[in-house]
């Protein structure tokens, strides 16, 4: 077995942080909204075991914005790409623009980016 400590670590971390923040304010996972700052591949890793544990609503933003469907740098790309993954598993409403925009109302924000992409 293989295990990458920024992949697969840090995603177990996620989960069990937000298992027990969820668990604190006595929300189910399966209804709140969560947006991610980061789409490589520690964000990917988190996202697709959050979608494993029942998250249902989670948006992805990285340095392009809101990762959606018919973004440009999306529309052709390969089926096998993160991205694509991102775009196909995630979104449901197929929010668009930034992540400043995306994160108002969620109810869980996670940052696997570049340091200051928010502020108050």
């Amino acid at each position: 077995p293989v295990f990458h400590d920024d992949q697969h670590g840090t995603a177990i971390v996620v989960l069990a942080a937000l298992t027990n923040a969820l668990r604190v304010v006595g929300k189910a996972v399966g209804d709140v909204r969560v947006v991610m700052s980061g789409a490589g591949a520690a964000g990917t890793a988190i996202l697709k075991l959050l979608t494993a544990a029942g998250v249902k609503h989670a948006v992805v933003a990285d340095i392009h914005g809101v990762v959606h469907a018919g973004r440009e740098d999306l529309v052709s790309a390969d089926a096998g790409s993160a991205l694509r993954w991102i775009a196909d598993n995630t979104n449901p409403e197929g929010m668009t623009g930034t992540l400043k925009e995306a994160v108002r109302g969620a109810d869980v924000f996670i940052g696997v980016s570049a340091p200051n992409v928010l502020n108050g």
